[in-house]
This record gives C-alpha cells, structure tokens and sequence, in this order.
C-alpha cells in the first residue's frame, strides 16, 4: 500500500481512495489468477476468459515483425552491403557502418524519454511506414545502376537505422510482456523470444544470399514487409501505455461476467481458506 502511495502522488497515503482501489484490483486479479488452478503450458494456447492465445500470438507478432523487418541485414553485414550493393570502398563502408551504429545507439535513447507519452501503438505503425519508406528508396536507387544514385542510398540506410532504433530496437521487449497476463508472462515471453531468435536465424541465413542473387530486389521485400507491419499494428494490437496489468487483461477479457464470477469465487474461497487458518492459530494458542 505504501508503494502504490508513493506511485500515486506525493500527497497520497495508503488510505487514500485511488490508493485502496487499485490495491482492490491488484487483489481481484490475483483472486482470479488462482482460481485457475496450477499453471500448466497448455494453458498458454487455451483461449479462455483472459484471451491467452490471442496475447500469446500478438507478443510472438511484434517480435517477428522486428526481425523480419530487415534490421539484422543491416546490423550484421552493413559492410558488406555497403561493398557489394552501394559499390563504396573497403574503408568507407568500415566507416559508414560505424556512424550508422551510432546513429542506431543515439535514436535508440527516444523510446527511454518519450515511450509512455507517445505510447506503442504509434510509434510502431509511423515507424514501419518510415522503414518501408527508407527501404523503397533504397531499392530504387541502387535499382538505376548509378554511382551517384547508389551513394544516395546510404542517407537511407541512416533513417532507416534511425527510425528502427527509436521504436523497434527496445519497445517490443517491453510490450510483449505487457501484452501477457502475469500468471503466463514467463513463459510467454520466453516463447516470443525463442520467435524473436529464430527470426533473427532465418534472416542471417537469408540476406547474403539474396544480395547475391537479387542484388536490390531484397530490398523490396523488406519495403513490402515493413509496409504491412502498419495496418496489422493499426487492426490487431491495442495500446498498453499507462494501463494497469489489470486493465490490459481488460482488453482481451471474452466474457466479463464470467470473469467476475471467478474473481468472487477465489475472493470467497480465500477468505474462507483465511478465516480457517485463523482458527486453526487461535485453537493452538
């Protein structure tokens, strides 16, 4: 209770109404997460009152979307696009490719100042459209084959970088818990992550190749995949931005009657379970 005094406000004492409220609902989720019974893994894909499959689903989304919008082809071989896609010299690109990281490293401090006022829904969609934007361009100029135009291109490789380091690079690791109920958070996230690494793989594994292959092409596919990103973000995932655990389970809850019945069963049965327990202590004082 003193804690959520101190979160409330600095005249807030632990009987102040908004205080006991939130102690109340912090209660009532609980009361709910344990009329459940013990966790089990299957749980995670049974879509019950909480809506657990469909925030599982959306917590592995939103880290697909991060890999697979082409920032390992960057991070990990920038030199080598740098070389073989923009044509630049060997100790050029080695030194694009470290102002590039920094521009990464310096966007990347927006989302620790600016997350809880903008919030996650948009930054994420105006990011995708910004990265599909940079990716377009690239495409299009290393497509016409000139040395001007390719060395143009390398402006974009910074936005991108840019845009991806502002939203992308640490946001998702934050809201796909958030997107989780607490009682299957851990493992959920620990799925997203094994999602977010095997993205990751595929996208190690695919880009030499393609830059082989299909030289600027691969650009396009990742214009085409960061574009997407916007309307799926815009559709299917909500804002968590300065919601409680509890009114986020809000957002995905099927059927609130159902909810509340299990709430009140817990609450009865704990506070039966309580008041044995007090008995117990007073029959062997």
């Amino acid at each position: 209770m003193d804690v959520l005094a101190c979160l409330e406000s600095k005249t807030s004492t632990p009987e102040t109404p908004a205080v006991v409220a939130k102690c109340q609902d912090i209660q009532l989720a609980l009361n709910a997460e344990q009329a459940l019974g013990p966790l089990k893994w299957t749980e995670l894909w049974e879509n019950k009152v909480t809506g657990n499959r469909k925030r599982l689903i959306l917590a592995c989304g939103i880290m697909v979307f991060q890999q697979m919008s082409g920032i390992n082809a960057l991070v990990y071989y920038i030199p080598y696009l740098l070389e073989n896609s923009v044509r630049l010299a060997a100790n050029m690109a080695l030194l694009i490719s470290g102002l590039v990281g920094v521009v990464f490293v310096v966007f990347s401090a927006y989302a620790f100042f600016f997350i809880d006022r903008w919030g996650r829904r948009k930054p994420f969609i105006i990011t995708s459209l910004v990265q599909s934007l940079s990716m377009t361009l690239v495409a299009i100029l290393l497509s016409l084959n000139n040395t001007n135009a390719s060395k143009a291109s390398v402006v974009f490789f910074f936005l991108y970088m840019a845009a991806f380091g502002a939203c992308y690079l640490g946001v998702p690791w934050s809201y796909a818990p958030e997107l989780l109920p607490l009682r299957n958070r851990a493992r959920g996230c620990a799925i997203a992550s094994a999602v977010n690494w095997t993205c990751n793989f595929a996208i190690v594994e695919f880009v030499p190749s393609a830059i082989t292959n299909i030289s600027w092409r691969t650009y396009i596919i990742f214009a085409v995949l960061n574009f997407t990103w916007a309307p799926l973000l815009y559709l299917f995932y909500p804002e968590t931005a300065r919601l409680t655990m509890e009114e986020i389970d809000n957002l995905f809850v099927k059927d609130p009657i159902q909810l509340h019945t299990q709430t009140t069963h817990a609450s009865d049965d704990s506070e039966n379970q309580d008041g044995k327990v007090a008995i117990e202590l007073e029959e062997r004082a």
